[in-house]
């Protein structure tokens, strides 16, 4: 069973339509319109909700009628179409992936253009939040003064082990002020280019695999996008394509100066992600 953190259902539906001609929207505002005229009955709910056997399977359609008869009822038209979708669209993700397998689509090399599935560690950047915590100066101070006092008690630390203790604390208040300018010079850095990454990229929430970079949109996350950064880590499984590879090998016109622009853009991110090449991935699904 799939925990989702993420579903792009647009795009899934537009894939899932090409390969099966099951136009998945269509039979979903036509479950939503029967409940809506109270023309919702078991057998409606089975006929149009379970969007033919050719594309679920047949689990989902007793998940589909229990869940649904019981929002019927009480006459939740909300979560009646809530549930239609998230169930249609969770069951005919594997439907995709078993398309996919079957046609070899997941065998090809990192090419721009191919179907990518990635099995590995995820890490979520959210840069609004990352942009929020260094406008608020407690927050930042806390942090700055933590990485300080981490800095100084390990320059300390590796002073005493040569020998020269009376030293270390003669220097001490000398080190202190070293380290607080680096590391105040530091977080400015890199304030600067969170800033200058929002302004540059029409994301502010990646998830990064490796050498991926996975773009999300937040329409598609199932969970608050506020709590995602924080709430998620470990392995997951990203099903998408691969859109583009970043790296510093644009040819430019010196005699063009816009032409330099995507050869700096490109340095920018490569810098701030700390990344030679970074793989650009458009998910359609990310989950465990």
């Amino acid at each position: 069973m799939k925990r989702f953190l993420y579903l792009n259902n647009d795009t899934l539906s537009s894939y899932m339509s090409q390969i099966e001609d099951g136009l998945i929207k269509n039979k979903i505002e036509t479950a939503k319109k029967d409940f809506e005229t109270e023309k919702v009955t078991k057998g409606t709910v089975q006929a149009e909700a379970s969007v033919d056997l050719k594309i679920l399977s047949k689990g989902a359609e007793a998940n589909i009628d229990s869940t649904l008869e019981t929002e019927r009822k009480n006459k939740d038209l909300d979560s009646h179409s809530n549930s239609v979708e998230k169930i249609i669209f969770d069951e005919t993700i594997d439907r995709f992936e078993e398309y996919l397998n079957d046609n070899h689509y997941l065998e090809g090399n990192d090419d721009i253009g191919c179907f990518i599935k990635i099995e590995e560690q995820i890490h979520i950047v959210d840069l609004e939040y990352y942009k929020h915590i260094f406008s608020n100066e407690n927050v930042l101070n806390f942090i700055k003064n933590s990485t300080i006092n981490e800095r100084y008690n390990d320059r300390i630390s590796e002073i005493k082990k040569t020998g020269n203790g009376k030293k270390a604390e003669y220097d001490s208040d000398k080190l202190l002020k070293e380290i607080k300018r680096d590391v105040d010079k530091e977080y400015i850095e890199v304030s600067n280019n969170i800033d200058a990454i929002l302004n540059i990229i029409p994301y502010s929430k990646f998830g990064i695999m490796g050498d991926y970079l996975i773009s999300l949109d937040e329409e598609y996350f199932r969970d608050k996008t506020k709590v995602v950064a924080f709430k998620y880590g470990g392995k997951m499984t990203c099903l998408g394509h691969l859109t583009n590879i970043i790296k510093n090998d644009v040819i430019t016109d010196a005699s063009n100066i816009f032409s330099s622009f995507p050869s700096l853009i490109n340095s920018i991110m490569l810098t701030f992600f700390n990344k030679k090449e970074i793989k650009i991935i458009h998910p359609i699904a990310i989950y465990y």
